[in-house]
């Protein structure tokens, strides 16, 4: 199943990087044409067809990139528990556990970047120093087009996807199940919970 889906992951990733493509060629194409803005539903600014068009690329870009990483992780995975078979060990935690890091410094990345200066949608007119506002709050780099600043939830829904994955690995969903005595399921719950010992230096 992993290696189908990490071809999947791949055949779509071709056709996003196409679709991109073809909305950059496009933006710089019909530069000239003028469409009507929205925000909150209702017509505001009048904005460049091409301003529009690269807005979904770059949120198609986020996409690509996520499934590009997808395929990478799926196959250390595959590579991880092929190692295991073939030496005849168990598999660690290890991998899993590096790989739910992984997902989430990537998420980090995806979201540090600073919108502000994107006005309403369309920018805005006093001469903001985007990225020198950036830099002054401790992002990576300004948002690149503004539509997408403000219309962009993606890293909302990318973390809360991997918090709510962390939540159900089948190992955690196991050991909580009622299969287990009340016992086990017992000292499991108390060892999560049991605050971690400190030390208090003098």
């Amino acid at each position: 199943m992993r290696l189908h889906l990490r071809g999947t992951c791949e055949k779509l990733g071709g056709l996003l990087r196409g679709l991109i493509e073809v909305a950059a060629k496009r933006a710089a194409a019909e530069a000239d044409i003028i469409m009507p803005g929205y925000t909150h539903l209702q017509s505001a600014q009048p904005i460049r067809w091409g301003h529009w068009l690269l807005s979904h690329a770059w949120s198609w870009k986020r996409d690509a990139e996520r499934l590009e990483q997808a395929a990478a992780l799926i196959l250390t995975l595959a590579l991880a528990l092929a190692l295991a078979l073939a030496l005849t060990l168990t598999l660690t935690l290890t991998p899993a556990l590096t790989l739910t890091l992984t997902k989430v410094e990537q998420a980090a990345a995806r979201m540090n970047e600073c919108p502000l200066g994107s006005g309403a949608l369309a920018g805005n007119p006093f001469g903001i120093d985007r990225e020198a506002l950036s830099d002054s709050l401790g992002f990576a780099r300004p948002v690149q087009n503004s539509i997408d600043a403000v219309s962009d939830r993606d890293f909302v829904a990318e973390l809360s996807f991997w918090a709510a994955m962390l939540q159900v690995h089948p190992a955690l969903t196991f050991y909580r199940s009622r299969s287990l005595s009340p016992t086990l399921n017992l000292a499991l719950a108390l060892t999560l919970t049991l605050p971690y010992p400190t030390c208090r230096c003098t």
